[in-house]
């Protein structure tokens, strides 16, 4: 029988290169900042979904004895500023322990740097072209891989950050 949960985040945030010593809790803004004449400085989003403890929004937790059938991250995309439909990569954060209400594009938390600024990540997870248009969208079904991971691995803790590319 195949079962579905949803899960929300409340642990999130913007880390911005603009602003690298401010943090931007609970706001999720993906994108490229234009200062002056330089666009390689970007807003990432930073999430944690937490799979196998607490109560999902809808369904059950998650097993190490699941298989996982497929992963869809949906966003209620609020506005698109610019040109929309660009490429985004979706990545795995790799300190478990960045708190959302401090992490800044500098540190993940209070006295602690990120090895490289903007985040600390694996391996590419997935690529993906960001919405265009607002309201309830499908951001990306390529997810399967790192949720899984987030079981077997991680206890659970699907941790990421988006960014343009």
């Amino acid at each position: 029988m195949i079962q579905q949960s949803v899960f929300l985040t409340t642990e999130n945030g913007t880390i911005d290169g603009i602003n690298p010593t401010t943090d931007f809790p609970q706001n999720c803004e993906i994108g490229i900042r234009v200062l002056g004449g330089s666009k390689t400085l970007q807003r990432r989003w930073v999430a944690e979904f937490d799979l196998m403890v607490g109560q999902p929004y809808l369904g059950r937790s998650l097993t190490a004895q699941d298989t996982i059938v497929s992963v869809g991250l949906w966003g209620d995309v609020i506005g698109i500023v610019g040109t929309s439909g660009f490429g985004c990569t979706i990545d795995r954060i790799t300190r478990s322990d960045w708190v959302y209400t401090e992490a800044t594009w500098n540190i993940y938390k209070t006295a602690n740097n990120w090895t490289t600024a903007g985040g600390d990540i694996s391996t590419p997870q997935a690529t993906f072209t960001s919405p265009t248009a607002t309201g309830d969208q499908l951001i990306t079904d390529q997810l399967s891989g790192m949720v899984t991971d987030a079981i077997a691995n991680r206890s659970g803790q699907c941790l990421f950050r988006i960014k343009a590319t």
